[in-house]
């Protein structure tokens, strides 16, 4: 599929205060699955930069020869970036980019880290053996291309070889989490079907930091920021974002307790 560079799938960078939020969309995805949660968030006096991933917004093909170190290096430049500008960083990421964010966070301390949907590893065992299936094609049909909120701004199949790379890149993400130690937001939908809850459950064990926070969601599906939960997850993440904010013009409010709640 052909995703038409506009306005909804582009990356776009919003000018705002002294905190500065990296926002990092998934696998095959695109920066509109942030488009909303990254208003909502400078429109309250944050600095926002969701980056389009190198092989992604464009024809899927494009991801073939890409490497997961591509991905992460071209979310450490724009973190370089908002560092310009910024004083404190922090880093949402949803799906495989919440994954990336956790590497990101093992490397070097950050004001915190919001992981949204984000897997370990693949449950479905048709996708552990996507390797084996190279030799004989090289795209993956996906079973549904639409979210809670219509059409998906993202490919309608998975490069296999692109696939190899997430692989990697989730076993990153595991051997990462115990280096983990600044401030962690998890949230997930028990009712994921494409990244089944337990990934949350394995996140939040595994992480070094002790201020860590899991909030499991009771109805949207994987892309959580545009179903039913949309609102809940905005609110919760600004809550997080202005727990760990000394900005005159962001008040502070009391940090989350370090618990996990399933919302209602």
């Amino acid at each position: 599929m052909l995703i038409p560079m506009n306005g909804r799938s582009a990356a776009f960078f919003l000018a705002g205060g002294e905190t500065g939020c990296l926002l990092i969309h998934g696998f095959t995805g695109t920066p509109w699955v942030f488009r909303e949660l990254g208003e909502w968030l400078n429109n309250n006096g944050l600095t926002v930069s969701a980056p389009l991933l190198p092989g992604h917004g464009t024809h899927p093909r494009d991801l073939i020869g890409v490497s997961w170190r591509e991905w992460l290096d071209c979310c450490e430049s724009e973190v370089e970036r908002l560092e310009k500008r910024c004083r404190r960083i922090l880093i949402i990421g949803h799906s495989m980019g919440g994954s990336i964010a956790l590497i990101l966070a093992s490397r070097r301390p950050y004001a915190g880290v919001v992981s949204l949907s984000a897997p370990l590893q693949f449950h479905d065992i048709r996708m552990r053996l996507i390797p084996l299936c190279r030799p004989f094609f090289t795209y993956w049909k996906k079973k549904s291309s639409r979210s809670g909120n219509g059409p998906e701004m993202a490919y309608d199949c998975y490069p296999l070889p692109a696939v190899s790379q997430f692989m990697e890149l989730m076993g990153e993400t595991r051997r990462s989490l115990g280096r983990v130690v600044c401030p962690v937001l998890i949230m997930h939908s028990v009712l994921d079907r494409r990244v089944k809850a337990f990934n949350a459950d394995k996140i939040y064990k595994g992480l070094g930091t002790l201020e860590k926070r899991l909030v499991k969601l009771p109805f949207s599906s994987h892309t959580i920021l545009k179903g039913e939960d949309g609102n809940r997850v905005r609110e919760e993440v600004l809550a997080f974002i202005r727990a760990r904010s000394a900005d005159s013009d962001f008040p502070v409010q009391k940090a989350a307790s370090n618990r996990e709640q399933t919302l209602s």
